[in-house]
């Protein structure tokens, strides 16, 4: 059928069809305009202060001279003006770039310059590091200060102009008219790669406004008289707490309490006192809890705990139904490029399936097919996790190559491998680089992590080379216990598929295992192993090395004693739930990415 359009305006026609993530505010306050929307540590707004702001925020913008697809990149904990930010982009027609804080300062230059930013939103906290990287960035012209600039704020003659929040705001508090097609990119998160720079994951209004109502109706989150009730510690820079928490709670009409960073007992604390209905957390951010509950803390009103991003042991669980007496508790798995959730289990799942991603979400369609070919693959077998459905990105921001190998034979490929079984339910094994070669069998990740997670005095580790005939070597490191210095070690670099958020450059440090000041180096993959950012990481916080720590022999053939010193596992293993890198490691592999 040929649709007539004859006597009809072509602007009034795609405004009045528009999908547009800038208008779920507006439904929202249109209909619980005095009901709280957001909530941080300084203030809260109602739902029509927040659609106020957002829409004062979009004709700023447009008054700054930022065009139409224009990237407006933002660089801040969460807060208010972090949602005010990417929905005011959105209803300019500009594409949200919320700037990953954990990524190393390397890779917010490379996100900024590769996708030409011109205008950066920053909280006050972090103006003057945005100021420093700034410099590397010619493109940026405008710096926005969420909080106002900060007294003492040196501004080079040659940089940026830096304005406060407030300037930006303009006196037009109405919803532009901005025509927006469906599939016109809203957002873009440069999500970590596993080999390269992270990319830009470019995600569409339609994309993120399904995922809203999707997520809105697999959380039950209610829309009505009275709404979800959340508390969000997850960074809104992350697609977890921006399409999966943010977006769905302003579609349904929630209210959403953020919090900067987390803290245990801050966070149990603000569940109880708010009477908080529905949460998305890591698990190790549920156990906080847990404990709350052991304070003797009302955490009766959560109706449904979603944790994703890492597994749930058993004695986890136990503890949070005891917590949690109405709460289901259920996990979720996605990632950026097909907006999240795309698999979560159902309460019904527990305990014959608990070990199961769940079944596909509304809005994705699930397969099997062979890891990164074209063929669809049967029931019970195994292959690559492949998604087709409105949620999945528009692409990658310059990288036809990614593109590419990504859409083979009509689906994403997702990089996950698994199989879905004759019921329907996602079965998830490891990501497709993370798999080791040993004996003629695939080992997986998490399979060895089970194995060293579940000993209750773990007294070994392992790490992985390849071997000269392509498969991979398996070594064992013993310790004694309480963290001491290993008794022997192989001393075969440790090797590393995930290197999310590790510094990529040569900067200043020590040596793993080595009292020599230098610049840390990598394993012989091109990539730093585990052992070696976490022992990074601990001394660039301050942390000094034992003294006497160090590998005791090397038995490895044409590995240097320097090189094993470099690379031998620290006593603070890849498990440790002390190292940020192991959670985010674990995020990786076993969640939404």
């Amino acid at each position: 059928m040929h649709l007539d359009l004859t006597g009809i305006d072509p602007t009034e026609h795609a405004l009045a069809r528009r999908c547009s993530v800038g208008d779920i505010p507006t439904r929202a306050a249109a209909t619980f305009s005095d009901r709280v929307a957001l909530t941080d540590d300084v203030g809260r707004w109602t739902y029509a202060e927040l659609e106020s702001v957002c829409n004062r925020v979009a004709h700023g913008l447009v008054e700054l001279g930022i065009e139409a697809g224009e990237p407006v990149a933002i660089l801040s904990t969460n807060c208010r003006e972090f949602a005010a930010a990417y929905f005011g982009a959105a209803k300019a027609g500009m594409t949200a770039l919320p700037v990953n804080l954990l990524a190393g300062a390397e890779n917010i230059v490379h996100a900024l310059v590769d996708s030409g930013t011109r205008v950066l939103v920053v909280h006050h906290s972090l103006a003057e590091i945005a100021l420093g990287a700034v410099a590397a960035v010619p493109d940026i012209g405008t710096l926005v200060v969420v909080g106002g600039v900060p007294d003492g704020l040196e501004v080079p003659p040659d940089g940026p102009t830096v304005t406060g929040w407030d300037d930006l705001l303009s006196d037009v508090d109405t919803n532009p008219d901005t025509v927006i097609a469906d599939r016109q990119v809203v957002q873009c998160l440069y999500s970590s790669g596993t080999t390269s720079r992270p990319k830009g994951v470019l995600t569409s209004h339609l994309a993120v406004t399904m995922a809203g109502l999707s997520n809105g109706a697999i959380f039950g989150m209610p829309w009505g008289a009275t709404g979800a009730v959340t508390v969000l510690p997850l960074p809104l820079f992350h697609t977890a707490g921006l399409n999966g928490v943010l977006i769905a709670g302003i579609t349904t009409g929630g209210t959403i309490h953020l919090q900067p960073g987390f803290d245990p007992t801050t966070y149990a604390d603000t569940v109880a006192r708010v009477r908080a209905t529905h949460l998305v957390a890591l698990p190790l951010m549920l156990e906080a809890l847990a404990d709350g509950a052991d304070r003797d803390l009302d955490l009766s009103s959560v109706r449904v705990a979603l944790y994703a991003m890492a597994p749930m042991s058993d004695e986890l669980r136990e503890r949070l139904q005891s917590a949690l007496p109405d709460a289901d508790i259920v996990l979720g798995s996605g990632m950026s490029e097909c907006t999240p959730a795309t698999v979560m289990q159902w309460p019904e799942l527990n305990p014959d399936k608990s070990a199961s991603w769940g079944y596909g979400t509304p809005a994705t369609e699930n397969r099997i097919c062979e890891p990164g070919g074209p063929e669809l693959l049967l029931a019970d077998t195994d292959g690559e996790l492949a998604y087709r459905g409105p949620t999945v990105m528009e692409g990658y921001w310059n990288n036809p190559d990614a593109n590419a190998a990504a859409f083979v034979g009509g689906h994403l490929h997702s990089g996950d491998l698994g199989r879905i079984d004759a019921d329907g339910v996602v079965w998830f094994t490891d990501r497709v680089k993370d798999i080791v070669k040993s004996g003629g069998e695939n080992v997986s990740s998490p399979s060895s992590a089970s194995c060293w997670t579940t000993r209750t005095s773990p007294r070994s580790r392992a790490s992985v080379a390849p071997t000269p005939r392509g498969g991979s070597r398996w070594s064992r490191s013993w310790w004694r216990r309480k963290g001491r210095r290993p008794t022997t070690s192989s001393a075969i670099p440790s090797w590393s598929s995930e290197p999310r958020g590790s510094p990529q450059r040569s900067g200043r440090g020590t040596s793993c295992w080595s009292g020599r000041s230098r610049g840390p180096r990598r394993a012989r993959s091109g990539r730093w192993s585990c052992a070696a950012h976490c022992e990074f990481r601990r001394r660039r916080a301050g942390c000094r090395r034992r003294p006497g720590q160090g590998p005791t022999s090397s038995s490895s053939p044409g590995i240097s004693r320097r090189a094993a010193a470099r690379s031998a596992p620290s006593p603070a293993s890849s498990s440790d739930p002390r190292c940020g890198r192991a959670t985010r490691l674990t995020a990786r592999r076993l969640g939404s990415r």
